[in-house]
């Protein structure tokens, strides 16, 4: 609105009621929203990504295939040079199946000499019964050269009422009938073929028991009991074994103890040396020796001697 004589009338308009005036200078920033990806290009970049992972994989596929093939081709060339295995020779078995031996060599897919896979072979092998170790050598240009070692059986083992043979590992060789095999000793008792390669271990120690020793029972997966031939039983520790057979050739050696009418030797406690007499024999001990503190007699007929009593 204009005045007379030219002067202005300046006013503030009216604010409105419930919004305060901003300054100029403090007025908040307004913030911008951020701009979304439209659905259609996350949904095409997505899909990119999968057929990337799927081209991937079929490539690799493609090149697996491709390399298999050209390796068979390769291999059919070397055959059709000559180089194909024409001759087997196999040596140093006796026991071992022959036909176990050749089927485990699996000639039928092995290809040329040069791709023959020896030590898949030798693998295979090497997992018949009696094979022990086995070594395969390429003679140019179409043959092998397979050399055979057979484990050696170290014990007839019974299990379940079937006598095998074993080795001192306690690899089972196969059935046998033990009448054929009376130079090994027996062994009966759940898990004895994986425990009689230490018992032998000891006893190589001690050649006269081990001599005489004809059954090895294994008691309770824990120790053994020996049953020897015209001699007493002997019940060794679960440990100490070698010290017990020392003990006891000792007693051989001055009181010919194995000779003697005696049903048991029990060397399970170190130190202590039980002998389970026949009926009879221990009373007329107990009667002679009363007053002796060498030996003692127990009630069920147990005679016992201190470990270093030389009496």
């Amino acid at each position: 609105m204009q005045s007379i004589g030219g002067s202005s009338d300046v006013r503030d308009r009216p604010r409105p009621l419930g919004r305060p005036a901003l300054e100029p200078s403090h007025a908040a920033p307004l913030a911008r929203p951020r701009p979304r990806r439209p659905r259609l290009v996350r949904l095409l970049a997505r899909s990119l990504a999968i057929a990337l992972v799927v081209g991937l994989a079929a490539a690799g596929y493609l090149l697996r295939r491709d390399a298999t093939a050209l390796a068979s081709a390769l291999d059919g060339a070397l055959v059709s040079l000559g180089l194909g295995i024409d001759q087997v020779s196999v040596a140093g078995y006796e026991h071992a199946d022959i036909d176990e031996i050749f089927t485990a060599l699996d000639l039928a897919t092995a290809g040329s000499i040069v791709t023959f896979d020896s030590r898949a072979a030798r693998e295979r092998i090497e997992a018949l019964a009696w094979v022990g170790e086995a070594r395969i050598a390429r003679v140019l240009p179409n043959g092998l050269a397979v050399t055979i070692t057979e484990r050696r059986p170290a014990a007839v083992w019974q299990y379940r009422q079937m006598p095998f043979l074993v080795d001192a590992d306690g690899r089972v060789l196969g059935p046998v009938d033990p009448d054929t095999r009376r130079d090994l000793p027996y062994v009966v008792g759940e898990g004895a073929n994986t425990a009689i390669g230490p018992l032998l271990v000891e006893l190589s120690g001690h050649p006269e028991i081990a001599a005489r020793t004809r059954t090895m029972v294994r008691e309770g997966d824990r120790r053994w009991t020996l049953h020897l031939e015209k001699a007493p039983d002997l019940l060794l520790p679960a440990e100490g074994i070698d010290a017990a057979l020392a003990l006891l050739e000792r007693l051989q050696a001055e009181e010919r103890i194995l000779d003697r009418a005696i049903l048991a030797i029990d060397l399970r406690i170190a130190g202590r040396v039980t002998l389970r007499l026949p009926a009879g024999l221990a009373e007329r001990l107990r009667a002679r020796r009363r007053s002796s503190a060498a030996l003692t007699v127990s009630p069920r007929g147990d005679l016992r001697r201190p470990a270093g009593d030389g009496a």
